[in-house]
């Protein structure tokens, strides 16, 4: 996005509660995260503990980066109440910890998401607000099959806490 785009993002704060979640670590290369995703969403639905949540990729390392490996949690929110253990090595079940997060909603192609992360971490760099280091999450909130261009990704990045004043991010909008 160029600077003159950065007004239209609607970027907002929120707290998000603690919950628990399948997940499953994966490093390698960009275009095969994919897999990481389905074999995660198997492997909930063949325990049947599908949540009404939308699954979630943690990604280490700012989205527009060159990497051979990418490194990203791959996160299942649990049904409520759901009494499980992992059965194998590659997945683990945990609590996640609430937080507070500055988003952005994307609708569209993932092609496009990095654009929406840069763009979110640089305005949080720019207005001083503390975050982890190009760390951020992506929510895939509606991801149909049939075709990209309706796609919705909530893009979060964690914040800490004690915001500097006049930053915005006393809640609400970001944007002002």
């Amino acid at each position: 996005m160029t600077g003159n785009e950065v007004s239209t993002l609607n970027l907002n704060r929120k707290s998000v509660p603690p919950y628990r979640a399948a997940i499953l670590r994966y490093k390698g290369p960009p275009e095969a995260v994919g897999a990481a995703f389905a074999k995660l969403r198997s492997w909930v639905r063949d325990k049947d503990v599908v949540s009404d949540e939308a699954m979630s990729g943690y990604f280490f390392g700012r989205a527009g980066e060159s990497q051979e490996l990418l490194r990203v949690e791959v996160r299942a929110p649990l049904a409520v109440g759901a009494d499980i253990e992992s059965d194998t090595e590659e997945i683990e079940i945990v609590e996640v910890p609430a937080c507070e997060v500055a988003y952005s909603v994307h609708r569209g192609p993932m092609a496009d998401v990095a654009d929406v992360v840069d763009t979110v971490l640089g305005w949080l760099d720019l207005t001083g607000v503390p975050h982890p280091h190009n760390d951020y999450i992506q929510v895939y909130v509606h991801t149909a099959r049939e075709t990209e261009d309706h796609w919705v990704i909530e893009v979060q990045v964690p914040v800490y806490p004690k915001a500097k004043k006049g930053t915005g991010l006393s809640g609400g909008n970001l944007a002002g």
